[in-house]
Formats: C-alpha cells, structure tokens, sequence
C-alpha cells in the first residue's frame, strides 16, 4: 500500500503517513554503518556480500 493510499484511508497528508513510518536518522546510519562494517569483513575475508549473490 502506497503512502497515499494509506493518508486516504486515514485522512492525514502523504507527508505524515512518511513521517510516522519513517525511521529515525540516527537508527539508519547505525544500521547502515553496521551493514557497511559487515561488507567490508566479508570482502577481508574473501568473500561477498550475500546479497550479491555470488561466491568466489
């Protein structure tokens, strides 16, 4: 369901429905430094990211 869908059927604006799923700034970037940190040990390692889908 899109986020205007979801205004509609609620009736608040687009942006709230973004705003009230949305995560926090702070728990993106920990999330995303946290996945990057895995990436690189992965690459240390010799392998890859499992979301690539291949394998050396």
């Amino acid at each position: 369901m899109t986020a205007r869908e979801l205004a509609d059927r609620f009736g608040v604006s687009r942006r709230t429905v973004v705003r009230m799923v949305g995560e926090e700034r702070a728990a993106y970037e920990g999330r995303s430094r946290q996945r990057r940190d895995q990436i690189v040990e992965l690459h240390r390692q010799g392998r890859v990211c499992q979301t690539s889908g291949s394998v050396p």
